[in-house]
């Protein structure tokens, strides 16, 4: 078997890629350092940056943020197989079924396997019109080339990976799904210091705090769930004392690996990994059980 290490610390087999290989820190730093136009253009421009473009022209047409996801990544393949200019890649055919296969596993992880044929032909046409601009601008011997007009003012500019890589993944997430955009959550003593909560030390707004009614836990329902998952372990009466890191994850990953209906057939954990940064999985031991192999009962942790 062939191994292919990523920038987060992955290795797999690129040739049987799943969507739980993909993590969106690698897409964003590999696109962020890959250069367009196999590098025969005036400056450097990344794959990254064309990305963040085309996003922003579906946003600028006010297409959903569906399609503005998918055209962030849909040369996301490219982070595991590097760019091939259109005029070979055609003749590749082997290559063009391994981005394909690729394609499918990240549009898998980011909840975009159910595109249209029409939704693929909008973020190709988006492609494909800044292609043109890209050309003109980046390109010897093109500034006569005709432009089709665009909705937005493309970023051609030189930038520097890393702040290409910063707004890669902070539009992806945007786009996806904002992080702890509010806490729902009961009057507990754990969350009284609101203040703390909601805003960072530089007086930046984190997130906004909301409590549910007394004696409402149906207002929190998904947390009710995990209390459930957790009482299947630990039924009441049970005494938390003998409680470590160890045995608290011992209950949590089998808890937060299965999956849920409320999260599309995807397990918390699954989505865990593409709104956080993967570094914090490793640092709080945090890992995915097989689904068959997750069994909630008191033995568990005996």
């Amino acid at each position: 078997m062939s191994v292919m290490n990523t920038y987060s610390g992955q290795k797999f087999d690129p040739m049987k890629i799943a969507s739980e290989d993909v993590y969106l820190e690698d897409i964003a730093h590999a696109l962020s350092l890959v250069c367009r136009g196999g590098g025969q253009i005036r400056w450097f421009y990344s794959v990254g940056q064309h990305s963040i473009n085309c996003a922003h022209e579906a946003l600028a047409r006010g297409w959903s943020d569906r399609m503005a996801l998918a055209c962030l990544l849909h040369d996301a393949s490219e982070c595991y197989i590097s760019d091939v200019i259109r005029p070979v890649k055609v003749h590749l055919q082997n290559y063009l079924e391994i981005e394909s296969m690729i394609m499918d596993a990240i549009w898998e992880k980011f909840h975009l396997d159910d595109l249209t044929d029409e939704e693929n032909q909008k973020w190709k046409q988006i492609d494909n019109e800044i292609l043109e601009l890209e050309l003109k601008t980046l390109m010897k011997g093109e500034k006569d080339r005709e432009i089709i007009p665009l909705s937005s003012t493309p970023d051609l500019s030189e930038r520097t990976f890393s702040s290409v890589e910063k707004e890669f993944k902070e539009l992806a997430l945007e786009l996806f799904q904002k992080l702890f955009e509010v806490i729902l959550t009961d009057n507990g003593h754990e969350f009284q210091d609101r203040q703390s909560l909601e805003y960072s030390k530089n007086d930046e707004v984190r997130t906004r705090i909301y409590y549910c009614d007394p004696n409402r836990s149906d207002q929190k329902g998904a947390l009710e769930k995990n209390h459930e998952y957790i009482r299947y372990v630990l039924p009441k009466g049970t005494s938390f004392e003998k409680m470590t890191d160890k045995t608290t994850l011992l209950l949590l990953n089998p808890i937060n690996s299965e999956k849920r209906d409320s999260l599309n057939g995807h397990s918390p954990y699954e989505v865990s990994r593409l709104l956080l940064d993967n570094r914090l999985h490793k640092a709080l031991g945090l890992a995915e059980i097989p689904a068959d192999e997750v069994t909630l009962i008191p033995a568990l942790i005996k």
